[in-house]
């Protein structure tokens, strides 16, 4: 049976012990954070082995199939440099325009 836990925290506060978490989720929030790189190195730290990340973006500036690949590459790049493996990516060309990448610890 899986069961689930909310969890709100700052991407960078490091309130957590390592490997807590089997998924981590962020809607909308990485443009906001301080520092990319380092929220990113924190949900990888908090991440248990073999954990996954999704990181979802609404990009309602991008008017162009072209300007949302190069959000979805972007995202897809920060995650690869925050040494996450397995990444990828889900596009949705609906209205709200949905960009996720996804990885793994």
């Amino acid at each position: 049976m899986l069961s689930w836990r909310l969890k709100i925290a700052d991407a960078i506060a490091g309130q957590f012990p390592p490997n807590s978490f089997d998924r981590v989720l962020t809607v909308n929030s990485l443009p906001f954070w301080e520092d990319a790189a380092k929220g990113l190195a924190e949900i990888r730290r908090v991440l248990k082995e073999n954990g996954r990340v999704v990181v979802t973006l609404q990009p309602m500036w991008a008017k162009t199939r072209n300007e949302i690949q190069r959000v979805a590459d972007e995202l897809n790049t920060q995650l690869i440099q925050a040494n996450f493996k397995n990444v990828r990516q889900l596009t949705l060309l609906a209205k709200p325009i949905i960009v996720s990448s996804i990885g793994e610890k």
